[in-house]
Order: C-alpha cells, then structure tokens, then sequence
C-alpha cells in the first residue's frame, strides 16, 4: 500500500507462487504503470488491485495459475487460453462499462468454476462450453446476451445493470441462486426461469417486469420482485416461501394464503385495498407503507414483531393478540 512505490521488479524470484499487490483507497496514485510477471512461471494465485495509473500486466506464459483477480482503471486486454488449471477468474474496471474488457479464457472448458467481470462493455457473453462453471457474476457490463452452459454445476448467478431485454436459465438447471437486476431501460424484462426447479433465492428487483411464472420454483424460500410494474403475482405454488419482497409496484392485493411460512413480508408502495393474513401464522415482519388499506385482521399472527403501515386508509387496527410486537409505525 506503499503511494510512491514507482516500480516492481519479480524477475529474480521465479519459485514466486502466490503475489498479492493492493493499492489502499479510492485515491490511491501510486506510480506503477507496468507489472511484469513473465519470468515467475510457478505463479498459482495473481491478486492486483486499485493500481489507478496500471496500464499493463504481464502475465507468466505457464498453467500454474489457479486463482486470478485484476483490477484495473484502463483497458483490460488479456490472453488466458493456456490457463489450464484457471478455477477462479475475476477482471474488474471498478465497474465502469466505458473501459473495455477483453479476455480470451482457457482452452480447457472442463476447470474453470468462477468467473466474475465488473464494468468492461461486454454486450455477448459467451460461456457456453465452460462445463464445470459454478458461479458466474456480470455487474455493470451492459450485458445483453447470454450463453449459458449446459450444466447442473452452475448453482450462482448474479447480474446486475444489463441491458437483457429476455433470458432463459434453462440451461442452469441446477440453478438455486439468481439475482439479475437493475435493467437499463424499456422493454421489461421477461424471465424464463420455469425449468430452474431447484431455484431458492430470486432477485429480479429494477426490471420494469410486469409478469413473471413461479409456478415451478416450488423450492423457492426468498424472493425479490422490488421496483417493477407487476399489477398480479401468483406465488400459491411456492409454499416454501419464508421472505417476499415486491415493493414499490402496482398490486392491489396479494393471495398469501398458501405462504404459511412466511416471516417477512413487505410491500410498501403498492396500492393495496385489501390482504388477508390469517394463513401466515409465521409472519414476524409486515411493511406495508403508503398503500390504500383500511386495515387488516391480524388475530392469527401472533409472532409479528415489525409492522410498518404509515400512509394508508386504517381506520382501526386490533393488535390486541400481537404480544411479541416491538415495532409498530402508524403515520
């Protein structure tokens, strides 16, 4: 973390196996403009980070490397395809999509299991023969399409800030984890996750989506559905549901009768007139701000212990049989 540090010389230490260079802070100008590691061919795991003037890296022709993390502020320009036993692989331009990333990845589709990039403009995304994948996260990269593998290995996906108009994760069909977020405008996102069985945790906050199959995501425990334009979702199928969030969209109400374990459950900024709870026995969380609800029967849960209800049409609320109750904000 050394500012004036102006260069870095590994020539003389080729038995090197692991290097971790990190320049402190958002400011950091440390001087070095070039990194050379060709001549440390055991080299197993690269770690560069926030070097603001790097402009070069030069990587050892070899296929020790197994962990690879570079964080650069200029163009990222690099060749991997000898790379055979390349698991872990993550390129970041601090996520600004304005500076290019391009990356040629492994000859060998059978070892790489992470793969993230942050910002570049990578519009195709191409995986597709990367068997062994695990774990794939694309954040601010402009993405607008996908080719996915085929393969029950790839568990974790997570995009955010694409330009994805429609997408199916079928070919993910071991898929538990998904969060694909903040769409760059119009048209909706339309998401096909109908053959994703196994799904657990769905994010899709920020899509302007108005419609979405749940139908066969019976495993699913958490779901986002914040800032969208949906007027109906169907989670009756999804009784494993223990958080439900679709705030800030336009329902008039929610059928959460099949939900019954549900905890938490917000959707602030809708324009309910009615929900019926007495299902949701589980229910310890309720955020339902700046709705059109009269109020609401909360007999049944007697475990809430957060309600959030300002800006609505109550006339009376009985929380009378709601003992473990500590928060409660009327407005």
């Amino acid at each position: 973390e050394n500012v004036v540090l102006a260069s870095l010389d590994f020539s003389t230490n080729t038995q090197l196996k692991s290097v971790r260079l990190r320049a402190n802070g958002g400011a950091n100008a440390a001087p070095i403009t070039l990194i050379d590691f060709s001549e440390n061919t055991m080299l197993e795991s690269i770690n560069i980070y926030n070097f603001k003037l790097l402009e070069n890296v030069i990587f050892p022709d070899t296929d020790t490397v197994i962990d690879l993390y570079l964080l650069m502020f200029n163009d990222i320009i690099v060749d991997f395809s000898g790379y055979d036993n390349l698991e872990v692989l993550t390129l970041s331009t601090n996520f600004n999509n304005t500076i290019p990333i391009i990356a040629t990845l492994p000859s060998n589709q059978n070892t790489l299991r992470r793969v993230s990039f942050q910002g570049g403009n990578l519009v195709n995304v191409d995986i597709s023969n990367f068997l062994a994948l695990e774990y794939l996260s694309l954040q601010t990269t402009n993405t607008e399409n996908i080719d996915l593998p085929v393969t029950p290995t790839l568990t974790d996906i997570r995009i955010s800030s694409h330009r994805i108009d429609a997408i199916s994760f079928e070919n993910a069909s071991g898929l538990t984890d998904l969060s694909i977020v903040n769409k760059q405008g119009l048209p909706p996102l339309q998401l096909d996750i109908t053959q994703n069985v196994l799904l657990e945790d769905l994010s899709a906050g920020n899509n302007y989506m108005n419609d979405i199959d749940l139908s066969q995501n019976i495993l699913l425990d958490r779901l986002r559905l914040n800032n969208n334009e949906f007027t109906n979702v169907d989670i009756s199928t999804n009784v494993a549901l223990e958080f439900v969030d679709i705030s800030q969209n336009l329902l008039p109400t929610l059928n959460t009768q099949t939900n019954t374990l549900l905890e938490t459950l917000d959707l602030e900024q809708n324009l309910l007139t009615s929900l019926n709870l007495t299902t949701n026995t589980a229910l310890r969380n309720l955020y339902v701000t700046n709705n059109l609800l009269p109020g609401t029967d909360l007999s049944q849960n007697i475990e809430l212990q957060r309600i959030r209800a300002s800006f609505n049409e109550i006339t009376a609320l009985d929380i009378s049989f709601n003992d473990e109750l500590f928060e409660l904000t009327i407005n």
